[in-house]
């Protein structure tokens, strides 16, 4: 049974910085581990946070393309019944921008992304 993998995340997630990121990704490198069983998609956006920002951009994934994108991913894999992996790497910026939503508590800082994805499978 063919398995969708949908990673989402910020610039390690894309790429950025790999010397040859169609090759030597994070999402390249998991491809060729997983295999032809699977097909790795990458939702990664550089510089994207899971919180609002402090600096004002609109860098929370929840605001980007690329999160409608993954979602619309995921349904679709859930849709035609096949096995579907969600990947969540994001923090690592909200880390470098530490504010008080954040300080506040794990829960509130994860819950709304995941419950969204989550449900995005669910209602499929």
């Amino acid at each position: 049974m063919h398995t969708n993998v949908i990673l989402i995340g910020d610039s390690i997630t894309e790429g950025i910085g790999a010397s040859d990121p169609a090759k030597t990704s994070y999402a390249a490198v998991l491809g060729r581990l997983l295999g032809e069983e699977y097909t790795v998609e990458n939702f990664g956006r550089n510089g994207a946070t899971l919180n609002d920002p402090p600096n004002g951009k609109n860098d929370s994934y929840l605001r980007l393309s690329h999160y409608e994108r993954a979602k619309a991913a995921a349904r679709d894999s859930c849709a035609r019944k096949e096995r579907t992996i969600v990947s969540i790497m994001l923090g690592t910026n909200d880390a470098k921008n530490v504010s008080a939503r954040f300080a506040a508590g794990v829960n509130d800082y994860k819950d709304p992304a995941i419950r969204n994805l989550c449900c995005s499978c669910r209602d499929a």
